[in-house]
């Protein structure tokens, strides 16, 4: 085993717990190999790629080889609330499950997918009625980057839109993340689009707010997932 190879296993080691890391594994070997092009950028910093459904997630855990600390809803780092959310939307609603099905498989989805989201120490997101509580995922974010992690943030408003589109609409409240960190330490947070598809995963140079207004920044952004 090379000295990068050893000290990519120790920092996983470091950083996941054991489900997401087996989980890894098993994914890696049953999915297409995506062509890299871009490099990685050292130190702390936040990657910004579509969803595209589940693919965005998978494709990017699975293609960039360094350790992700994702945002993710917060309902799904709770093991109740990830067990609630498939027996009353997923399962019945959305995919529109009987409730036999519903019963069972309910417990099983939302324990298996909250111990994954827990294992990759995700940042918890607050959205909805839980919104007033969405400055706890920006101070998280802030302390994670302080502690020198790499933040994973999907912020495309339609996330089950997987088609090749060049332009959408994203959520801006990662900005806020840059806010608080210059505040506290007088830096920029450097943002990395990924443009992912099917095939490749673009690593596009990292942005900074502060380089141009807000606004000319985050069409840079939206650009760089949106576009190769």
């Amino acid at each position: 085993m090379t000295e990068k190879r050893t000290q990519r296993k120790s920092e996983r080691k470091k950083h996941y717990r054991p489900w997401i890391g087996f989980a890894l594994f098993w994914v890696r070997l049953f999915t297409r190999k995506r062509k890299v092009e871009g490099k990685l950028v050292k130190g702390p910093c936040v990657y910004l790629c579509r969803h595209r459904g589940d693919d965005g997630v998978i494709g990017s855990f699975t293609s960039l080889k360094t350790v992700l600390r994702p945002w993710a809803l917060h309902i799904f780092t709770d093991r109740k609330l990830a067990i609630k959310h498939f027996k009353e939307f997923t399962f019945s609603q959305k995919a529109g499950k009987g409730k036999l099905f519903t019963t069972i498989f309910s417990p099983i989805c939302g324990w298996g997918l909250s111990s994954l989201v827990k294992s990759a120490r995700a940042i918890p997101v607050y959205r909805g009625a839980e919104a007033r509580k969405s400055i706890v995922t920006i101070k998280n974010s802030v302390r994670a980057l302080e502690e020198g992690d790499q933040l994973l943030v999907f912020p495309d408003v339609d996330y089950a839109d997987e088609s090749e589109q060049k332009n959408g609409e994203i959520y801006k409240g990662f900005a806020s993340v840059d806010t608080l960190y210059f505040r506290r330490n007088q830096e920029r947070v450097k943002f990395v689009p990924i443009y992912l598809t099917k095939e490749k995963i673009v690593i596009h140079e990292p942005v900074t707010f502060g380089e141009g207004t807000e606004e000319e920044t985050l069409e840079r952004i939206v650009k760089g997932i949106y576009n190769e």
